[in-house]
C-alpha cells in the first residue's frame, strides 16, 4: 500500500475499455477496528464491467450477489466474478426499487405491489399488492419503506407484506431513506425540507435543507447517526440526536447529486451530474474526490461492509469495484483547493476563440454578469501505477452573458495556448462536454 493511498480515498475510474475478462474482487481478511479504519483509505479496484439493458432502475448488493433491474427485466450476478446467474421478466419498476432482505430473499417494489424472489434462483415466492401506486422505496434488513401517491409512507415487513408503521406527509415526496436498523425514516420533500420519522415513538422533525429546491438524495450512515442530504446546490450531512437534527458538514461545490451510498461511517459515494464521487467525511473535514468525466450514473449501491461498490450507467453499463490492497487506476484528486461558496459546476457547450459557453448543472449557483471567474477542468495524471484525478486551474475570465443555465465566459488572449494546444500534462484542447467548474469572488 503506498503512502498516497493511506492519505486519501481512491476510487477507480470506470474504464469504457475494460469490458474484457472478469477478475475476482479482492476481499481482505477480517480486520481489527484499527485495521478497518485504515481500510477507509484503501483503493477500490475495478473488478468487472458488463453491458446490459439501458436505463437501469434499481441496484443492490447482497451476500456475494449484485442485482440490477432495468425497465421490466431483473438480472442477478455473482459479485466476485461478474457472471450472470439468472434473469427474469418482471413488473414495471422505478428508481430505488430493489433490495436484498436477509441472505435468501430479494425484494422488488413495483408500482402495483411488492414482489418476493428466492436466491439465487430468482424464483417468485410471493406478492403484496398495493391499493394505490407506489412511487419510491428504500430497504433495510427485513423492512421496506414505500412512498405512495398522495404522500402516504408505509414501513412494511418484507416476509409477509404487513405494514408495521404508516404516516402521511406533504408536499410531494422526492427522496426516501431507511436506517439499517429501521428505527428512522427520512423523507425528502419538493419544497426543500426533509422529515426524520422515528418509528418507535412516531416523533417527527422537519428540517430546512434549502428552500425552493427539491431533495434529490438521502442516505443514513451505517450506524444510523448521520444523514446525508442533497438538493439543488446544497449537499450536507446531519447529526441525528434523540432530540434534534443538527447540521454537521456542508459539502462545498457539490451539487446535482441524485443518489448516495455510505461505505463506512465516515465516507460515502455519490452519483449525479458530476459522475461518481467519493466523499471523505473524517474529523479533519470533508473532501470531494475526482469523478468528473464518468457520465451520468443512474444507480449506486455499496455492500454492508463497504468493501464493494457498484454503479449502473445510463447506457446500462454495470461496473463493480472491490476494496483491495492495491489499485492500478484511481481517481483521488483533492477538491479542497477549489472549495468555495461561489462555485458552479458544468460542461463546455461551445468554444470559439476567447469565448467559452458553459451549461451549468441543474440547481447550481450562478455568477453575476460581469463577474471575474476562475475556470477549472478535470485532469488525470499518472503517478506510478495510479492515475490521479483532480481539478486544475486553466484560465481566468469574465462572465459577459447569462441566459438561464448558460454562462458565456470571455478569457484573455494569453489563455488561448492553454485552451488550444495539448499540454505536457496530457490535457486535450478544451472541447465539447469537458467537465469544468467556475469560481468567483
Amino acid at each position: 500500500m503506498t503512502e498516497g493511498s493511506k492519505r486519501r480515498w481512491l476510487i477507480l475510474a470506470l474504464l469504457w475499455s475494460a469490458c474484457g475478462g472478469a477478475k475476482p474482487v479482492p476481499v481482505p481478511p477480517s480486520a481489527t477496528t484499527s485495521e478497518r479504519q485504515k481500510e477507509a483509505t484503501t483503493g477500490l479496484a475495478v473488478a468487472w464491467i458488463e453491458q446490459r439493458a439501458p436505463f437501469p432502475k434499481g441496484l443492490a448488493i447482497g451476500d456475494g450477489l449484485v442485482a440490477m433491474s432495468s425497465s421490466r427485466r431483473l438480472d442477478l450476478f455473482d459479485l466476485r466474478t461478474g457472471k450472470k446467474l439468472v434473469d427474469r421478466e418482471v413488473c414495471f419498476t422505478f428508481p430505488g426499487s430493489l433490495g436484498f432482505v436477509g441472505a435468501k430473499r430479494l425484494v422488488l417494489v413495483c408500482e402495483d405491489g411488492i414482489k418476493l424472489f428466492s436466491l439465487p434462483s430468482l424464483q417468485f415466492t410471493g406478492v403484496r399488492e398495493f391499493s394505490r401506486p407506489g412511487k419510491m422505496a428504500a430497504f433495510s434488513k427485513d423492512r421496506v419503506v414505500v412512498a405512495f401517491e398522495g404522500g402516504t409512507i408505509e414501513l412494511i415487513r418484507a416476509s409477509d407484506g404487513e405494514a408495521v408503521a404508516s404516516f402521511t406527509v406533504s408536499p410531494m415526496v422526492t427522496a426516501l431513506a431507511l436506517s439499517r436498523d429501521a428505527s428512522r425514516i427520512a423523507v425528502g420533500l419538493d419544497n426543500g425540507e426533509f422529515l426524520v420519522h422515528t418509528t418507535a415513538t412516531e416523533a417527527q422533525e422537519r428540517v430546512d435543507h434549502r428552500a425552493g429546491f427539491a431533495l434529490t438524495a438521502l442516505a443514513f450512515s451505517p450506524d444510523g447517526k448521520v444523514l446525508f442530504s442533497s438538493g439543488g446546490p446544497v449537499s450536507a450531512s446531519w447529526t441525528l440526536t434523540e432530540k434534534k437534527v443538527v447540521r454537521r458538514i456542508a459539502y462545498r461545490g457539490l451539487d446535482g447529486v441524485t443518489a448516495a451510498a455510505w461505505l463506512t461511517n465516515h465516507a460515502l459515494a455519490t452519483i449525479g451530474k458530476d459522475g461518481l464521487l467519493l466523499l471523505d467525511d473524517a474529523k479533519n473535514g470533508s473532501r470531494s474526490l475526482g469523478g468528473g468525466r464518468l457520465g451520468q450514473p443512474l444507480a449506486v449501491a455499496a455492500s454492508l461492509g463497504g468493501r464493494s461498490l457498484c454503479v449502473a450507467e445510463r447506457d446500462g453499463r454495470l461496473a463493480c469495484l472491490g476494496r483491495g490492497r492495491s489499485a492500478s487506476v484511481a481517481v483521488g484528486g483533492l477538491f479542497e483547493s477549489v472549495s468555495s461558496e461561489n462555485m458552479s459546476g458544468g460542461r463546455v457547450v461551445t468554444r470559439r476563440g476567447r469565448l467559452i459557453r458553459i451549461k451549468a448543472h441543474a440547481g447550481s449557483a450562478l455568477p453575476a454578469q460581469g463577474s471575474p471567474v476562475t475556470i477549472y477542468r478535470y485532469v488525470e495524471t499518472k503517478k506510478g501505477k495510479l492515475t490521479q484525478a483532480s481539478w486544475s486551474q486553466i484560465a481566468e475570465g469574465e462572465v459577459i452573458k447569462i441566459d438561464r443555465d448558460m454562462i458565456l465566459v470571455r478569457v484573455p488572449s494569453s489563455s488561448l495556448t492553454v485552451l488550444n494546444v495539448k499540454s505536457a500534462r496530457g490535457l486535450e484542447p478544451l472541447h465539447y462536454d469537458v467537465p469544468v467548474r467556475l469560481r468567483w469572488p
